[in-house]
């Protein structure tokens, strides 16, 4: 008796059923993908606004600072301004003092002049439109003044002479009415002066708009 082998061949390609664990696993593996670049992403923006805003307040704070490396004396100030004088060679005998051997004091080598770093306002700036707790109350309803800072030079009569940008308009906030924000100038203690400067910085992405307020402190002591 012969016996019969029988072979069952299967049709070449894949059954419906395999077809759809295919799709499945292969949206799963797509979206995983999707999870983590969207998440890169984000980490990225994020990095990145931070290394801006921390770079600003920096640059910002080591040109204003460089100023009284020169035992500068304050002549006054307010939250907003501070006006002072460096020691100048007013009479061009090679030193800083008069026949008095008192020390000379002015701007720009003019005896009785001045430097005065002013803030000036240039808009507002409100946190539920950047999306932002500047001042950290628990809400974003508060709204505040945004400006930038000049350094002038005035002569003795009060009158300007001329002025540089330190930092653009909208770079520097100061707080509004019922809205507190550190002052930008304040002297602790004798012979310091205390900068304090709170600075947004927004970042596009996609279309999306990303504000962060960076704050950045120096405490000078005056020489």
């Amino acid at each position: 008796m012969k016996t019969r082998i029988v072979q069952h061949h299967r049709c070449a390609g894949l059954t419906t059923l395999e077809m759809a664990v295919a799709l499945f696993l292969g949206s799963v593996v797509i979206s995983m993908i999707g999870m983590t670049l969207s998440s890169a992403y984000g980490v990225g923006a994020e990095v990145q606004i931070s290394v801006r805003g921390n770079l600003e307040v920096s640059r910002v704070l080591d040109t204003m600072a460089r100023r009284f490396t020169s035992s500068p004396r304050i002549i006054a100030f307010n939250d907003t301004s501070l006006l002072f004088q460096e020691p100048v060679d007013h009479d061009s005998d090679g030193d800083i003092v008069d026949s008095n051997s008192v020390v000379e004091f002015g701007a720009e080598d003019n005896l009785g002049w001045s430097y005065e770093y002013l803030w000036v306002q240039t808009g507002s700036f409100s946190e539920s439109t950047h999306g932002v707790d500047v001042n950290s109350d628990g809400d974003e309803g508060d709204l505040f003044q945004e400006g930038g800072l000049v350094l002038r030079v005035v002569d003795s009569s009060g009158v300007e002479q001329g002025r540089n940008t330190v930092a653009g308009a909208g770079v520097v906030l100061q707080e509004a009415v019922g809205s507190t924000i550190p002052e930008l100038f304040t002297m602790p203690f004798a012979n310091t002066v205390q900068i304090e400067l709170s600075v947004p910085i927004s970042e596009t992405r996609a279309g999306l708009v990303r504000t962060e307020v960076f704050q950045g402190r120096r405490l000078i002591t005056l020489r």
